[in-house]
């Protein structure tokens, strides 16, 4: 039974993990944003191509919700990854993810309980985009054929078409341009505070 319940409290949260943000923001500090297409002043630093080779950071922040959440010592522990993730930013306002196989590999341990995990993510996404201060929404998104795959102990879980979120429903990201080949994108929701994705300018 603990194992069981364990599992299936880790699975929740690897779905907010593949940034499952369900375009909620907290009904006591809604954002504000604008839906007109982006000034090149507001919006220069995102401008181009950038990758995704690590979700490490991430990952972490999960393992310590999960460790809060069900009163116990959760380490999350890199196994590895192949493959990236792409976000391009165009001048117009709109924007893409795509991934040509990347797999994220990484265990879970509480004390005498290891569990394996893995995510892998395939194909492409498309939307527009707007700008406001440090906050980016995207919206008309365009499925494309993007899967993410969660898989826990051997079980596998489709979670397709979130990183710009579902046609629809606004998503919501805070960003910062740390540098100019560095940036960081923090999903917006209404409960969870996870560390923010690391990207870097594609070369």
């Amino acid at each position: 039974m603990h194992r069981k319940l364990f599992s299936w409290l880790i699975l929740m949260d690897l779905f907010a993990l593949t940034l499952t943000a369900c375009g909620a923001t907290s009904a006591t500090n809604p954002l504000r944003l604008s839906t007109a297409v982006p000034s090149p002043a507001a919006s220069d630093c995102l401008i181009g191509n950038w990758q995704i080779s690590d979700f490490t950071s991430y990952f972490n922040s999960i393992g310590s919700k999960i460790s809060s959440t069900t009163n116990s010592n959760v380490t999350v522990v890199n196994k590895g990854a192949t493959g990236t993730v792409w976000f391009k930013f165009n001048s117009d306002g709109t924007a893409e993810v795509s991934s040509d196989t990347f797999i994220q590999n990484f265990e879970l341990t509480s004390g005498v309980l290891d569990i394996g995990a893995s995510v892998t993510i395939n194909g492409s996404e498309q939307a527009k985009y707007a700008v406001s201060a440090d906050q980016i929404m995207f919206t008309d998104q365009q499925a494309g054929d993007i899967k993410i795959i969660v898989t826990v102990m051997g079980n596998t879980t489709d979670v397709s078409n979130i990183f710009l979120g579902q046609a629809g429903t606004p998503e919501q990201y805070l960003f910062n341009c740390i540098d100019a080949n560095t940036l960081s994108l923090k999903v917006v929701t209404s409960k969870l505070d996870f560390a923010p994705i690391i990207l870097t300018r594609a070369q």
